[in-house]
């Protein structure tokens, strides 16, 4: 640089501006695995890293529907012991409506029959209702998980 070039640079400071550009990245992901990228920086650092996640993540996923199976194996036997049981009952209603009417009490009888008969009806539209509520439930859960 000459004189003359000096003396412009010192007369006008502002033509001398410095850009300095300032970047960040941020990264985000969801599931029970890290991106391939992360694995292999894992496997850098100890040996088999990624290995062990993987196997990690393949006990847990394996863990979580031996449960799921256990939780739904259970519903199928409480539900068919709730209907063994609601039938017995029904029954047990039934046949004193029926001994009750034979002995002539109708109406002590009618009331019996109607009452047990009420019950049962309740009962099974009540627990249709919780099975779809459940069902609705789980699915809207499916849904959120698969968005994440």
């Amino acid at each position: 640089m000459n004189q003359e070039n000096k003396e412009a640079d010192s007369q006008h400071p502002s033509e001398n501006v410095q850009i300095h550009r300032l970047s960040s990245q941020i990264s985000w992901s969801s599931g029970p695995l890290p991106p391939a990228a992360e694995l292999l920086k894992y496997n850098e650092a100890v040996p088999d890293a990624a290995e062990r996640i993987l196997k990690m993540a393949e006990t847990q996923q394996q863990h979580r529907l031996a449960l799921e199976n256990r939780v739904i194996d259970h519903q199928m036997k409480e539900s068919a012991r709730g209907q063994i049981f609601g039938f017995i009952l029904g029954l047990i209603g039934l046949i004193g409506s029926i001994t009750l009417i034979a002995m002539g009490k109708e109406i002590g009888g009618s009331i019996l029959g109607a009452g047990s008969l009420t019950a049962l009806v309740s009962l099974f539209v009540s627990g249709k209702n919780k099975q779809s509520k459940n069902l609705k439930k789980k699915q809207l859960n499916n849904k959120e998980q698969n968005l994440s």
